[in-house]
């Protein structure tokens, strides 16, 4: 019996403390190594390190460091902002990334987040269904406090169906409570026609700028905030109803995020193949990680040792993969901005000039002429479709070149008036 007290026992409780430890490591080590992978993967060197298509996920998230910085203290601080650029510049990524709870940008938790895509709002929504539906966050957040003034504001504004909302945002804003209003795609809200009226978006304006930064608004669009105030232009006589918002272009990412990027994974791209993947891709985080994408794929099928044969041979997979959203990005344009562009385009794209019978561009000539022209390259500059690099204007991402040489001759004559001025058959001026 001593023995068994005095050996066997304390010998079982250090082997079970061990094998408790042992589990408890192993598991912290399965999780860690798990832990910035795409979900269901698994630490594999054979799997492609670069994804696209959903929006990047928060612990893979990567750049827009100064963009990140200046959202989160212009949130913290009160202040709407506008998140533009054009499909697939990682608008709703950087929107899911600054409403993670684990990410330590605020320090405080006094901010309710409320992430909403305005692409599942009905055609039939109106206003109440609209604040009802972005509301929910705050009313499970309060639901732990059923006597508190804020609950009590809560309750008599949605039984007034939301139509006055100034006291509810008060009491927010009482007990230093911030509602932070995402909305995604803020744009589609002009499809809805219970919506797209003065009351909206005048009451929405009212709201988050005399709110004392209880509400805050953080939307993203697919134009420019110019563009927006051009559409609701026609029921307002004041002032736009969005120059309350201060907008933040999603352009390129930076040259040492690029590189953050491109290290990804086990990858051995040499330093000619970063320049490859840069000049191709502009430096655009969606285009970016398809065709380190399609470098890596073809770096596994056999061509590490021929970098002409895989760049070409990724090159092509490339673009075919990313026709469809240049085109959308394409068809998103204004007129004058696919002018603008195309100016641009056809310094390089000799061929395609010759062929549609235009005589040499000397775009310092014409960017004051054209009413517009300038604008539009200062905004195409600004999404990092064009750069203006020692007195000479290119297209950045050359893959677009590839797509523009592929439009019909037809389509881009469609865009320019035929010049009354040429006794030949000119297909396109930039004369009005």
């Amino acid at each position: 019996m001593l023995y068994i007290t005095n050996f066997l026992l304390p010998l079982m409780g250090v082997l079970t403390a061990l094998f408790l430890g042992a589990a408890t490591y192993l598991t912290y080590q399965q999780m860690k190594g798990i832990k910035g992978k795409p979900h269901g993967s698994e630490p594999n060197p054979d799997y492609n390190p670069f994804f696209y298509g959903n929006p990047v996920s928060p612990d893979q998230f990567i750049g827009r460091k100064a963009e990140v910085r200046r959202l989160a203290g212009r949130i913290v601080t009160g202040q709407s902002s506008a998140i533009t650029g054009t499909f697939r510049s990682g608008k709703t990524s950087i929107l899911d990334y600054l409403a993670t709870p684990s990410v330590p940008l605020y320090g405080a938790d006094t901010l309710i987040f409320s992430y909403r895509d305005a692409n599942t709002l009905s055609i039939e929504c109106d206003q109440s269904k609209f604040w009802g539906y972005v509301l929910e966050p705050l009313q499970k957040r309060i639901a732990e406090m059923p006597d508190s003034s804020l609950s009590k504001a809560y309750q008599a504004s949605k039984e007034n169906n939301f139509a006055n909302l100034e006291e509810l945002i008060a009491q927010i804003g009482n007990i230093n409570w911030q509602l932070v209003l995402m909305i995604d795609e803020f744009d589609v809200l002009l499809d809805r026609p219970y919506l797209n009226n003065t009351e909206f978006f005048g009451g929405l304006r009212k709201l988050a700028s005399r709110s004392r930064g209880a509400l805050v608004l953080a939307m993203t669009t697919n134009t420019s905030l110019t563009q927006l105030h051009r559409k609701t232009r026609p029921f307002t006589s004041g002032s736009p109803y969005f120059n309350f918002l201060d907008e933040i272009i999603l352009g390129p990412l930076s040259d040492s995020e690029v590189e953050e990027l491109l290290h990804q994974g086990d990858t051995n791209f040499s330093d000619d193949d970063r320049r490859f993947l840069k000049k191709i891709t502009g430096e655009h985080p969606y285009l970016l990680q398809v065709a380190a994408s399609a470098l890596w794929e073809s770096y596994k099928n056999g061509n590490e040792n021929d970098p002409s044969k895989r760049q070409q041979q990724a090159k092509q997979d490339f673009y075919d993969r990313t026709k469809a959203t240049l085109n959308d990005i394409w068809q998103s344009w204004l007129p004058t901005t696919r002018k603008a562009f195309i100016a641009v385009a056809l310094i390089r794209l000799e061929t395609l000039r010759t062929s549609l019978k235009i005589q040499p561009i000397d775009i310092k000539e014409i960017i004051n002429e054209v009413p517009g022209f300038k604008q539009a390259l200062e905004e195409l500059e600004k999404q990092g479709f064009v750069k203006y690099d020692n007195g000479d204007w290119r297209v950045r991402p050359t893959v677009f070149l590839d797509f523009i040489a592929d439009q019909p001759a037809q389509e881009l004559c469609k865009l320019f008036e035929k010049s009354s001025h040429s006794t030949q058959a000119s297909c396109l001026s930039f004369a009005d």
